[in-house]
């Protein structure tokens, strides 16, 4: 404001003076309420904005959206955005968190209108990708839609919602209600969603077990109480769905596998008849519990399971071959061996040493025989060290009656191991280091180009990540700019070779061909191994690629068609599970949860092969 110096003036100066004051104070009160009135329109534009970005500005009911319209579709770069059912799940809580977030500024008149809109918005916006097929029945049936012509979810689209915003069916119920009454009725109707497609007597848990953890503590143990059921089910809907495939002869591939994630252990079936044997969504639960992965526990804990399998020659009219897999520390325990520290380190053949040439052969006769001689050791006062030298690390009996030549090499563990790849990659490293920083920093963006990242937790690469380097020319990518040297040349071989190694580890049978060049390969890299990198080859996982993964393969004419994979990409599902759980104390009812939801993954991947 400005100011006025007081002097001595006549009447009609101070007069003058004194209007000037009141108009200048005047223009500061309207300069203060512009800025006000701007800085409130600031603020509404933000909330326009905000709005536009979370798709709330819908058009009147039954009008067609305008140019502009897709303009809010792209985003800044031209490209289109990804429907709510297309993102992953971390950007659908994302989006849910920002609906959340603008609803929570508003009044509650305002909170339904929003609401409103949100869901007319939806309604029209969403539309599914692919043919929906009804679990119930085999024929294949178009999308459905509603009375006002609106389609629907499929059955998928509704369990991955509800699982990636965290609602339970009972909360799916409410929603559905509420949708309805404001005019929404996109969700699949409940006698032909995924709601009522699934048995969810199939899973039943049992009295608390003394399972020899290392507390000492009892746990709640999940066990199916219908194996033979629950199979028969999922092969009846793969034979009516056009699913059921027979690579080779008529016989049923069925795999059992297990693994140790999240503080729960898990035991499950994978059926190797179907065209994506390796999806999350084909393991089959058949029982888990909350403790320690020992032999005794697994033991206790699916007894009951164990019992039922042995009673299964066939399922609806198919013979069945039942393989087993999983980490070797899980088939080490199910076979009741004492693991790689025993001095016969190999449940599938007797070699000590390693590296060494394969031992003799283990068979179930051969190995209850021994568990037997070392138990009556032990109870006569011998040391479990000196009878477990004797008994080539026998311990226990065999849990399930599968000979060790029906075991599948674990693909993803054998390779992607400190004694295998991660050995080559030290040298890599270190050889860098000896170079200089600027060689380091190099390997390191290579690895970036190729889509290898770090786990931020552990510094160390996963099994997808190892894969992308040694997939499509990688090996060369992350040697081709060091000097030439025979160290380098050395390490560039042994990573081709493991790359090609990786290759017969797919999905599918192999032809004779490639089994012999498997075989061919796997013995060059022993060699080669042997001759420049020998302190990384006396490991069990060394000795079960180069020996029994080419033998198994030889045997059943694949390696990777049934593996590990499926358990281990189950374990996020089963994690997210729980979470929505989380506010239940109850150990039964959310391990009850877990299994329903489990069953109602196979049977939407049983009908549509997802």
């Amino acid at each position: 404001m400005p100011q006025a110096r007081a002097r001595a003036v006549n009447p009609r100066a101070a007069a003058r003076l004194k209007g000037q004051l009141i108009n200048a104070a005047g223009n500061s009160a309207l300069y203060e309420a512009n800025l006000e009135l701007q800085h409130r329109v600031a603020q509404l534009r933000k909330q326009l904005a905000e709005l536009q970005r979370t798709a709330l500005l819908v058009h009147e009911p039954g009008k067609r959206p305008n140019e502009d319209d897709d303009k809010e579709n792209k985003t800044p770069l031209g490209r289109p955005k990804k429907r709510f059912a297309e993102k992953k799940d971390r950007a659908q809580r994302a989006d849910v968190c920002q609906l959340q977030s603008v609803l929570s500024q508003h009044s509650p008149k305002s909170k339904r209108l929003l609401a409103g809109a949100i869901v007319r918005r939806l309604s029209r916006s969403i539309s599914p990708v692919g043919r929906m097929k009804l679990i119930t029945t085999p024929r294949t049936v178009q999308r459905k839609r509603n009375s006002s012509g609106q389609q629907r979810l499929s059955a998928w689209d509704d369990v991955r919602l509800c699982q990636s915003v965290g609602i339970v069916p009972d909360q799916r119920r409410k929603l559905k209600h509420e949708l309805g009454r404001l005019g929404a009725t996109f969700l699949p109707r409940l006698s032909h969603s995924w709601m009522n497609t699934a048995d969810f007597s199939t899973g039943k848990c049992m009295p608390p077990a003394e399972l020899m953890q290392t507390s000492g503590e009892s746990t709640v143990v999940l066990s199916c109480t219908n194996v033979a059921d629950v199979l028969t089910e999922r092969v009846k809907r793969l034979r009516a769905n056009n699913k059921l495939l027979f690579l080779a002869g008529n016989a049923l591939k069925i795999c059992l596998a297990g693994d140790f994630g999240g503080h729960f252990m898990k035991l499950g079936l994978l059926i190797g008849n179907v065209a994506t044997p390796g999806a999350a969504s084909n393991f089959t639960l058949l029982g888990c519990y909350r403790g320690a992965e020992t032999s005794a526990g697994i033991r206790v804990a699916f007894s009951d399971v164990a019992r039922q399998l042995a009673d299964i020659s066939e399922i609806d009219g198919l013979p069945i071959q039942f393989f087993l897999t999983g980490d070797l520390m899980f088939i080490s325990k199910i076979f009741g061996h004492r693991g790689a520290a025993s001095a016969n380190p190999c449940f599938c053949c007797e070699a000590k040493n390693l590296p060494s040439e394969p031992g003799r052969q283990r068979t179930l006769v051969l190995m209850r025989q021994q568990a037997a001689q070392f138990r009556e050791g032990v109870q006569n006062g011998a040391k479990k060290t000196q009878m477990s030298k004797q008994c080539a690390g026998m311990q226990f009996d065999p849990f399930f009656n599968i000979e060790p030549s029906m075991t599948i090499p674990p693909s993803l563990h054998i390779i992607a191991c400190q004694g295998v790849f991660f050995g080559i990659f030290k040298e890599l490293r270190h050889l860098c280091s000896r170079h200089g920083t600027e060689y380091e920093e190099q390997l390191e963006m290579r690895l970036r180009a190729l889509g290898a990242y770090k786990n931020a937790w552990y510094q160390e690469y996963s099994g997808y990540h190892v894969r992308n380097i040694l997939r499509d020319g990688g090996p060369m990518h992350v040697t081709e700019f060091l000097p030439q040297s025979p160290r380098r040349d050395n390490i560039l071989m042994a990573l081709e070779l493991l790359a090609k190694l990786q290759s017969f580890a797919v999905a599918d049978l192999l032809s004779a061909d490639q089994i012999a060049d498997f075989r061919a390969t796997a013995d060059q890299f022993r060699v080669h191994m042997l001759e420049h990198f020998r302190r990384h080859c006396s490991t069990s996982k060394f000795h079960h690629l180069v020996h029994h993964a080419p033998e198994f393969a030889e045997k059943h004419g694949f390696w990777g068609l049934l593996s590990e994979q499926p358990v281990e990409k189950f374990h996020a599902l089963f994690n997210d599970d729980l979470a929505r759980k989380a506010n239940t104390k109850d150990l039964h009812d959310i391990l009850m949860f877990c299994a329903r939801e489990s069953a109602i993954r196979n049977a939407i991947f049983d009908a549509n092969q997802l």
